[in-house]
């Protein structure tokens, strides 16, 4: 066993570059060490001397932290870890304590403590409180005036507002409502406001809610509720097939069969939309699906595209307005609005400056179908270009009209929305072939004037467009 004596008075730089001796050796776990230049005595094992661990704690002393209160301290004193004095700069009052607590923030200004004794606040709630004791800002006691009720609590607690009056627990038991459904219902057991245990008087049903959500009326008891019937606003009659509480409900269209989930009011004013009613001209629906037809209440570009379609075939004023209409349809796979916004996110295009249209008949003269193997994205430049003026030529062909004056047939063609003439024919079938080969050439022109955008097709058949007679 090595000599204790030995030891004391050994030497050793440590690892901050500072001499230090050994003055007391106990044992190898209990030394005590002297720092040369600052004089402190420093506890410690004989291994942490001989590595060098030890250090001299001296540079402590000025270390300002903000405590608990919220006041600024500083070390003024450092004898050791468990012996330290304390300046409160606010008051100058000097506090001792342990280096922990002041890590901690936990000592305490005695001076601030006093004046924080009889401080007055409110809560959350409204209700008046005050700290009648105060041992620190981690255990205080308040009591609430209206019930003298006195509750154990933090200063930062105090300080938010966050504390209740327990008396309101015992005053919200046994409390009565009628909620939005005209069931009474009683509160049996609080344990806080955010849970309250609830009795419905009529049929004995309990729930767990919150306080808030009883103080709105918004809970409900489900007896009697599944099976029972309302008229929708626009897609008639519904059914309750299955009710949690009053804002979870599911009900089921009798016309479609088609199923919702939405909230007991609702269902009882009637605003449940079925997805697979035929809301629009008794033809189109939403479906079910990824598209919907608004974004922050603005309809999307799909959907107006396809409520037009509908408009156009099946609008009570559409035919009497443009007879050009008369007999157009939509095929049954675009009556679901789903179906043709998949089309539309693959088939839709923009021409920068342009409108773009639908179009039903380029590649199908005649065709009175909007389908998606007939329907192109044009823009409306090319969808007027192919356009027919029935009511203007009268008995004549496309492009020709017969001019009583002159007792002549004249050709004319629209060409970036003027009307040229091209010329005076004493045979009408002159002057067709006069129009058919200068717009056979016109509408080239324009194909190539919008290739860089035009889907292959759409281009293909413009160039190999042919004008006939029966146009």
């Amino acid at each position: 066993m090595v000599d204790s004596i030995d030891r004391v008075g050994k030497e050793k730089v440590n690892n901050k570059g500072l001499l230090m001796k050994i003055i007391k050796y106990k044992n190898c776990k209990n030394i005590e060490v002297l720092f040369s230049k600052s004089g402190n005595v420093v506890k410690g094992s004989y291994v942490q001397f001989t590595r060098g661990n030890l250090q001299d704690l001296s540079n402590r002393v000025g270390k300002t932290m903000i405590n608990n209160q919220g006041l600024s301290m500083t070390i003024s004193k450092y004898r050791k870890y468990s012996d330290i004095e304390v300046l409160f700069f606010e008051s100058s009052n000097v506090v001792k304590g342990n280096y922990g607590q002041f890590k901690r923030r936990t000592l305490q200004d005695p001076e601030e403590m006093l004046s924080r004794i009889g401080k007055e606040g409110f809560n959350n709630s409204g209700q008046k409180m005050k700290i009648i004791k105060y041992t620190n800002a981690d255990d205080i006691e308040v009591q609430f005036e209206e019930s003298s009720e006195i509750v154990k609590a933090e200063y930062s607690q105090f300080k938010k507002g966050w504390l209740k009056d327990p008396s309101i627990m015992r005053n919200r038991l046994g409390k009565e409502k009628t909620n939005n459904a005209e069931q009474k219902m009683k509160i049996i057991k609080y344990t806080n406001s955010q849970s309250i245990e609830v009795l419905f008087l009529e049929s004995g049903n309990t729930v767990r809610t919150t306080y808030g959500e009883f103080k709105k009326g918004s809970i409900a008891d489900n007896i009697n509720r599944i099976g029972l019937t309302s008229e929708s606003n626009n897609c008639g009659k519904m059914e309750i097939i299955g009710y949690i509480n009053a804002i979870n409900i599911e009900v089921k269209f009798l016309n479609t069969g088609n199923t919702a989930k939405t909230s007991y009011s609702h269902f009882k004013k009637g605003v449940v939309n079925d997805l697979l009613a035929k809301t629009v001209y008794h033809t189109g629906f939403i479906g079910i699906g990824k598209y919907i037809p608004t974004i922050n209440n603005k309809a999307t570009k799909a959907y107006q595209i396809w409520y037009h379609m509908l408009v156009r075939c099946y609008g009570p004023h559409t035919r009497d307005k443009n007879p050009s209409y008369i007999d157009a349809r939509i095929c049954k796979e675009w009556h679901n609005y789903q179906n043709f916004a998949k089309w539309y996110e693959k088939n839709f295009y923009q021409i920068p400056n342009e409108c773009m249209c639908l179009d039903k008949d380029l590649t199908k003269k005649g065709n009175k179908i909007y389908a998606p193997e007939f329907c192109n994205f044009v823009p409306n430049e090319i969808n007027v270009l192919l356009t027919k003026r029935d009511s203007l030529r009268g008995d004549c062909p496309i492009g020709v009209c017969f001019h009583k004056a002159s007792q002549k047939y004249t050709a004319n063609l629209s060409v970036d929305g003027a009307r040229r003439h091209l010329g005076s024919f004493l045979s009408k079938l002159n002057a067709f072939y006069c129009y058919k080969t200068e717009k056979e050439k016109h509408i080239k022109v324009i194909a190539n004037r919008y290739k860089e955008w035009l889907p292959v097709e759409v281009y293909n058949y413009l160039m190999n467009y042919v004008v006939e007679i029966t146009d």
